[in-house]
């Protein structure tokens, strides 16, 4: 619902957090003149378009309407294709205001290049953008390297999906000094070039989703090598079955075959934030493992070196080991005071625990261990429908309200 364009008047200094303008409403003259007139000017955040297979807007009225973005609009969003597919008359091109405050721009939709006049003019409006997200890369692929190399200098975090390895490539280089933050989105082409990001300085936060083409050694030498990295997330895709992978625990230990001691990982100190899956266990205690031990005992020893590895990580505040519902983890870290978890009791900074989807033993004993050394432990997510687990449960409930839990699976 549109407000009369009476209403909007009475009430000057109204801002509006997020607008999102439907294509129908922008194509109804009536009510296009209330928006650009009385609620673009108003929007911190401007979205066009609600969904990415909804009808598309020619570049004349984009142009139009985004000539009433007010100076200090802080995010664009494009969910609609901008095209010349239908005819409409040319809109008189008021001269746009410089947006000064222009911090996200997000592109969600398929784009082409048939209105490349259009993403010229929107680039050289985008100095001041600090953040990127492009589903679609390869439709206007050419047009935005140009636009992210000639027009905006404070770029630092980018988010890409689908992108081919061209894509990712041309991208990833355009930094020499790095990226603060990339996330790289369902992607299946083979050897991803890590070495467009390994010793990076600038590099604070990595994450790759739904992404084929990660080896396991490329997740070690990322996070070997990153001196400054506070966030890492990956959620791999195999590539034999397509289901959600992460890394085999023998190559997370990463530990030196001569002296027998871990290797040393630069981001020890400075990573905050680690999401993966830790995987390839044996766990005779689990019918359903598919991991054999090489020897009576094995799988204690792995799980105890995945802890050594794990305790490295001091300032470690968010820790997510789960699974998936579709896939459950079963060969992975038991989280039992029996299989070692006490030689990770010094990550003091600890907040917030996941193990969603793993055939982990917490209980009682556990909790209250973990209440006691990470007194910081705000969240716990993932305890599961067993005896053990809901004792676990019950004593958090009783003695630690506070501490948020999700639903038991």
């Amino acid at each position: 619902m549109v407000p009369d364009a009476s209403i909007v008047q009475t009430v000057p200094y109204l801002q509006i957090d997020h607008l999102i303008l439907p294509i129908s409403f922008i194509k109804t003259d009536d009510i296009f003149k209330v928006v650009t007139d009385y609620l673009v000017p108003r929007a911190r955040h401007l979205q066009i378009g609600i969904t990415t297979y909804g009808p598309d807007i020619s570049p004349s009225k984009t142009k139009h309407l985004l000539s009433y973005c007010s100076s200090t609009v802080e995010e664009l969003t494009f969910q609609a294709e901008i095209s010349c597919s239908e005819e409409e008359a040319e809109y008189h091109q008021t001269e746009s205001r410089p947006w000064t405050q222009l911090k996200r721009l997000n592109l969600l939709s398929h784009q082409s290049l048939d209105v490349s006049g259009f993403w010229e003019w929107l680039w050289k409006r985008c100095g001041t953008v600090q953040e990127l997200e492009v589903e679609y890369v390869e439709g206007i692929r050419q047009s935005l390297v140009e636009g992210i190399a000639a027009h905006m200098p404070h770029l630092n975090k980018i988010r890409f999906e689908s992108p081919t390895r061209e894509d990712t490539e041309a991208i990833l280089s355009l930094r020499h000094q790095g990226w603060k933050e990339v996330t790289i989105g369902i992607s299946d082409f083979p050897q991803f070039p890590i070495h467009l990001m390994m010793y990076s300085a600038a590099l604070e936060r990595l994450a790759f989703v739904a992404v084929y083409g990660i080896t396991d050694r490329d997740i070690v030498q990322l996070l070997a090598c990153c001196p400054n990295l506070r966030g890492f997330v990956y959620h791999g895709l195999s590539p034999d079955n397509g289901q959600s992978g992460g890394i085999d625990a023998q190559f997370f230990i990463d530990q030196d075959h001569d002296s027998g001691s871990l290797k040393p990982w630069i981001c020890e100190t400075s990573l905050r934030e680690l999401e993966i899956r830790i995987q390839g266990i044996p766990r005779p205690d689990v019918k359903e493992s598919k991991v054999i031990e090489d020897y009576p005992g094995h799988g204690r020893e792995i799980q105890q070196q995945v802890y050594d590895r794990l305790a490295r990580f001091i300032n470690l505040e968010t820790f997510r080991l789960g699974g998936s519902r579709l896939y459950p983890e079963t060969c992975c870290l038991e989280m039992s005071l029996e299989s070692g978890l006490d030689r990770i009791s010094g990550l003091k900074e600890l907040k917030e625990l996941d193990v969603s989807f793993m055939r982990t033993w917490i209980g009682e004993e556990e909790v209250k261990w973990m209440v006691k050394h990470w007194s910081k432990l705000c969240v716990i997510y993932g305890l599961r429908r067993l005896k053990r687990d809901r004792e676990a449960v019950k004593w958090l409930q009783r003695h630690h309200p506070e501490i948020l839990m999700e639903e038991l699976w």
